[in-house]
């Protein structure tokens, strides 16, 4: 079954270099240094959503194929204080009430 990216909210650019951490599946706490400029989303759920990194190739190119295409899909999480520049997301067309 393939899994569908969830849409974000708001994008941002991380405003200064960090390193972020992460829980894989596995258990693993992985580290991951992040600079600045990087985009980030933030998704939305039930429990109040979160910023994650929002650039695979930064990702897979920090990381490694293999941490980076885990990345991917559970995302590297971005504390709030570390992303600026942030802007909403327009709603797709569809959500608006608009005929496509």
């Amino acid at each position: 079954m393939a899994s569908t990216r969830t849409e974000g909210t708001h994008t941002g650019v991380t405003q200064e270099a960090f390193k972020a951490q992460y829980r894989s599946p596995g258990g693993a706490t992985i580290e991951v240094p992040v600079e600045a400029g990087i985009a980030c989303i933030r998704l939305d759920d039930p429990q109040g959503g979160r910023w994650v990194l929002n650039d695979d190739a930064y990702v897979n190119r920090t990381m490694g194929s293999f941490y980076g295409s885990e990345a991917e899909h559970y995302g590297v999480p971005v504390p709030e204080k570390h992303v600026g520049q942030i802007e909403p997301v327009a709603a797709p067309a569809a959500r608006r009430g608009m005929r496509m």
